[in-house]
């Protein structure tokens, strides 16, 4: 039995050795194969620190362009700071220049009121002066045409008037000046267009 046992132990050893020289085998052709591969694993670690190379470079390449674009970017807040300085002030002088013509505006507004307020009220008491003047003589044309009427014409009237045609040439021209409208004639309304 013990021949046996060793019989079987001894044949384990010997599968377990021909699987070990399998296994060795098959690694021994995938580091053929690994190192064959297009020049093999050295030439992917060199490739692979060329491209490690390049991504720093280009890391460093775009860390000064950022750094450079800051700086820009800061040089045109502190201008665009400045410029805003500059326009709040020219807003605030031109909020104290409209606040100064504001106020002479209304300076010579109220001196124009103060000169046209005499001129208004004399016009308004000539106006009216005017008005009752032609009202009076209106009403004394009416009284001399009511009296025309009621007597003969004088023959001295007439004998005036034919020596007198200068006395009746104001009358003359004083009807010929009212309007078609039959209104009394009032020089102040014509002269501002009636």
């Amino acid at each position: 039995m013990t021949g046996n046992f060793q019989l079987y132990t001894d044949a384990i050893l010997l599968f377990a050795c021909l699987g070990t020289v399998l296994y060795c085998m098959r690694i021994q052709r995938a580091l053929r194969q690994l190192q064959t591969l297009d020049g093999g694993v050295g030439k992917a670690i060199t490739e692979l620190n060329q491209a490690v190379k390049s991504s720093q470079d280009a890391s460093v390449a775009l860390r000064d362009e950022l750094a450079e674009a800051v700086v820009n970017l800061d040089n045109r807040y502190a201008d665009l700071k400045t410029r805003r300085v500059e326009i709040d002030d020219l807003l605030d002088a031109m909020d104290g220049q409209m606040g100064l013509q504001l106020r002479r505006c209304k300076e010579a507004r109220q001196l124009t009121e103060q000169a046209l307020t005499p001129l208004v009220r004399k016009a308004e008491m000539e106006i009216q002066s005017l008005t009752k003047a032609l009202e009076l003589k209106a009403s004394m044309e009416r009284r001399h045409e009511d009296k025309r009427v009621e007597t003969p014409r004088d023959p001295l009237d007439e004998l005036w008037a034919e020596l007198a045609p200068e006395a009746e040439a104001p009358r003359r021209r004083m009807e010929s000046l009212q309007t078609d409208d039959s209104r009394p004639y009032n020089p102040f309304l014509r002269a501002v267009g009636d």
